[in-house]
C-alpha cells in the first residue's frame, strides 16, 4: 500500500474479502518525491516472485491515482513493455485530477531511464532516487506480511 494505511483497510478486512492476502509494503509515498531505486529493485523482485508462484499483485494509494498511477505506468514498462508514452497517457487518462500532478509525467520518464540503464534525461527533482527510507527488510525486499 502506497499510502500506509493497510492496518485500516487490508488487514481487518483481509479474512471477509481476501483471506490469503498478504500485505507486502506499507509506507506513505509522496506523489511529490520521487520513488527509490531500492523501492523499484523490490517491486521487480515482488513482481518476478508474484510470476513463479501463480500470484497476482495488487497496490493501490488512497484513491488509486497519482502514486498508483505512478508505479503502475513503470509496471506497465518494466514488466509489460508498453512505451513510455502510451503509458503516460494511460496514468492520466485514468487518474483522476492529474492537471494537479505535472510532476508525475517526468518521473515516470525518469524511470524509463532506469530500466533502460541510462542517465536520468529530465531536471534532477524527478530523478528516481538513489537512496530512501522505504519500509523495507534488510535485505532491501517487502516484508513477507505487513499484517498482524
Amino acid at each position: 500500500m502506497l499510502n500506509g494505511n493497510a492496518g485500516k483497510q487490508e488487514c481487518c478486512n483481509r479474512s471477509e474479502h481476501c483471506p490469503a492476502l498478504r500485505v507486502r509494503y506499507n509506507a506513505r509515498q509522496s506523489a511529490h518525491q520521487p520513488v527509490s531505486e531500492e523501492f523499484l529493485r523490490a517491486f521487480d523482485a515482488w513482481v518476478a516472485e508474484a510470476r513463479r508462484s501463480g500470484r497476482k499483485i495488487a497496490f493501490r494509494c488512497r484513491h488509486g491515482w497519482h502514486r498508483t498511477g505512478r508505479l503502475a505506468a513503470y509496471h506497465r514498462i518494466r514488466h509489460q513493455g508498453v512505451e513510455t508514452d502510451e503509458a503516460i497517457e494511460e496514468m492520466n487518462r485514468l487518474g483522476r485530477f492529474m492537471w494537479k500532478h505535472r510532476q508525475l509525467e517526468p518521473q515516470v520518464e525518469a524511470m524509463a531511464d532506469f530500466i533502460a540503464g541510462r542517465d536520468c534525461s529530465v531536471a534532477a527533482e524527478h530523478c528516481v532516487r538513489r537512496s530512501s527510507e522505504e519500509t523495507l527488510t534488510p535485505e532491501g525486499n517487502f516484508s513477507n506480511n505487513s499484517c498482524p
